[in-house]
């Protein structure tokens, strides 16, 4: 759901090799360049991880791994079919040219992005310690300013209607703070008491 845009055809390729976004450098203010490092981070983080990936296979995190890793598959591929056959892409598949709201669209806006979120963190549980919890929320905060400047060329290319949608709907992980709901009703019921909370700021972040 990207810009059709030819000179900006590196900025809204999907990370799958970290050199394909070095001519996004030239455009700070699109996703490319956030893409990019977070690319060059989880690559470097998948490094780090390698020889730890099947060491002690019945541990804990290593549960919490393979879930989180199998995890990212299914908003990869529902995202990424979507993105064919009902986003009318030009050129590139995330050039789309239609709004994309069905399926797994209808509960978060990047599913692909979310895909590489379980990832990160997928690839964090098979070796837990500091540093990778440092460099997993690193990669994390790249991955949310992707989607931050991937909202605005998407509120730039299709207006109030992508204003609209981002309402209902969650950046990477539908469902989450169910009991948000209840805050809202509370606010409706109390519009002069808008709560505060670090749980409302947590559920605008995903």
């Amino acid at each position: 759901m990207k810009s059709n845009d030819r000179s900006n055809l590196f900025d809204h390729r999907f990370p799958f090799h970290p050199l394909d976004f070095l001519p996004s450098l030239r455009h700070p203010g699109s996703p490319g360049p956030y893409r990019f490092f977070y690319s060059e981070i989880i690559l470097g983080q998948f490094v780090l991880n390698v020889r730890t990936w099947f060491v002690r296979l019945f541990a804990w995190y290593q549960f919490i791994s393979w879930f989180l890793l199998a995890a990212s598959i299914i908003p990869l591929v529902a995202g990424t079919s979507l993105l064919r056959s009902v986003g009318k892409p030009v050129g590139n598949f995330e050039a789309t040219t239609q709004l994309v709201t069905l399926g797994i669209y209808r509960y978060i806006r990047h599913p692909l992005y979310a895909s590489l979120h379980y990832l990160t963190w997928g690839i964090f549980f098979k070796s837990p310690s500091l540093l990778e919890d440092c460099i997993a929320m690193i990669a994390t905060a790249f991955l949310y300013a992707t989607a931050r400047a991937d909202e605005g060329e998407c509120l730039v290319k299709f207006g109030q209607i992508y204003s609209g949608y981002m309402k209902p709907t969650k950046r990477f992980i539908p469902f989450i703070f169910l009991g948000y709901a209840l805050i809202e009703v509370s606010v409706q019921r109390h519009p002069g008491q808008r709560p505060g909370c670090l749980i409302c700021q947590l559920v605008n972040f995903w």
